[in-house]
């Protein structure tokens, strides 16, 4: 993997974006082939003038969950949900921060004070940039993956994005064969358990804690055949960030 700080000028070429990068402040790219090897030319491209206006610790958790999408980059395929790949990842940048569950889901618990409907999980429509509720529908997946490491631990989680990832199958059809193997639930079960995480994140913490040791993500193949495709992951100043395949 390569972390790539170009000059302004140069980031919508490398990550061959057509699309306006001025709120992205990091994007991750590599090339995959419909033969089932591995991608390459994995690399973290830097947008200089929105990450300037990060945090460190801002800056720290971005990285942390564009490192985490290469990680699972193996196993990620079409049945991966948007929500799962992203949540994931989320789950994973705000690991170790000792934030509570309120403060990461801030403006989740806004809608919830307010009375807007919580929903099912997100849908890839949900993830698009123009979504004025972007940043809550990342929060309902990094939500959804703490619930079901909270469930059946880390590793469950991890098996859970195998199995949901490796099923071949539309994501609904493998998140449900996931939900039943993983947590012996179904889809409609979970969202409720979800909602219910949701409306218990301002009172407990109890996963605050956990730590992550990821093993070797397993290899699978890459969906379509003879294609090259380029997946990218972006991070918007406001934690918003979103995944997706392109052909």
């Amino acid at each position: 993997m390569v972390i790539i700080v170009p000059e302004p000028s140069m980031v919508a070429q490398l990550t061959s974006s057509g699309s306006d990068l001025t709120q992205i402040a990091a994007m991750t790219t590599a090339e995959t082939t419909g033969a089932g090897g591995p991608p390459t030319g994995t690399r973290v491209v830097i947008n200089p003038p929105a990450f300037r206006t990060l945090s460190r610790f801002g800056a720290d958790v971005l990285l942390t969950h564009e490192i985490t999408h290469v990680a699972a980059r193996r196993t990620t395929s079409q049945s991966t949900p948007l929500w799962l790949a992203e949540g994931f990842a989320d789950y994973v940048g705000y690991l170790s921060t000792g934030l509570s569950a309120r403060s990461v889901a801030r403006e989740l618990a806004a809608d919830l004070a307010a009375g807007r409907p919580l929903g099912d999980l997100p849908l890839q429509s949900d993830f698009d940039g123009s979504n004025p509720r972007l940043a809550s529908t990342y929060q309902k997946a990094w939500l959804a993956c703490r619930l079901i490491a909270a469930r059946a631990g880390q590793a469950g989680l991890i098996r859970f994005y195998r199995m949901v990832s490796e099923a071949g199958t539309d994501p609904d059809t493998a998140t449900a064969t996931g939900l039943r193997e993983v947590l012996g639930m179904t889809t409609p079960q979970f969202v409720v358990r979800r909602r219910l995480a949701v409306v218990r994140t301002s009172a407990t913490d109890p996963t605050a804690n956990l730590t992550f040791s990821p093993s070797s993500p397993a290899k699978t193949s890459s969906p379509g055949k003879g294609r090259m495709g380029r997946w990218r992951c972006r991070w918007g100043l406001r934690h918003w960030c979103w995944w997706r395949w392109s052909w």
